[in-house]
């Protein structure tokens, strides 16, 4: 894939944020290691709520009040990582569209995103009550268990970026 063919990519590497990442030494590890970072973060905030979700973690604790402290940390690590991904990406944009892992990682994040989505929107409001306690619906476990594979999806496909 040449920069002729793909004029917006092209662009977005001329930037200078872009050009810095790419000529810098320290500039992209610094990146990469504050996006593992983040990752790391956002994937063990959403698998805290998704195991609770499941019955398998917590079960003390009501799913709404592990929500309620989790998802923020997760909306913030969540900037952090899209922050240094794009930067990443902007250094080598060209490079990473031709990439068959980076194009599976950007689809499964677009799933992960829709899974969100549905999970805010149409399961997280189909709570049970059993017992006189809210419990997770049909809906939610398997929105957390799709979360949970999607998730691990990524990360494998982020990892593979490097090798394909």
């Amino acid at each position: 894939m040449g920069s002729a063919a793909f004029p917006f990519l092209a662009a977005l590497e001329s930037i200078g944020a872009a050009q810095y990442v790419r000529e810098s030494t320290w500039a992209y590890p610094t990146l990469e290691t504050l996006h593992v970072m983040a990752i790391a973060l956002v994937v063990g905030s959403i698998w805290i709520v998704d195991l609770r979700i499941l019955g398998l973690l917590l079960q003390r604790r009501s799913i709404e009040s592990v929500m309620n402290e989790m998802l923020p940390v997760t909306w913030i690590v969540f900037a952090l990582a899209l922050i240094t991904g794009a930067l990443m990406f902007m250094s080598s944009a060209i490079m990473f569209a031709d990439n068959p892992a980076f194009r599976i990682k950007v689809i499964v994040l677009a799933l992960a995103g829709v899974n969100v989505l549905f999970f805010h929107t149409h399961a997280m409001k189909q709570w049970q009550v059993v017992g006189g306690h809210a419990v997770a619906s049909p809906a939610m476990k398997v929105s957390g268990g799709a979360s949970i594979i999607l998730w691990v999806s990524t990360i494998a496909a982020g990892r593979w970026i490097g090798f394909l």
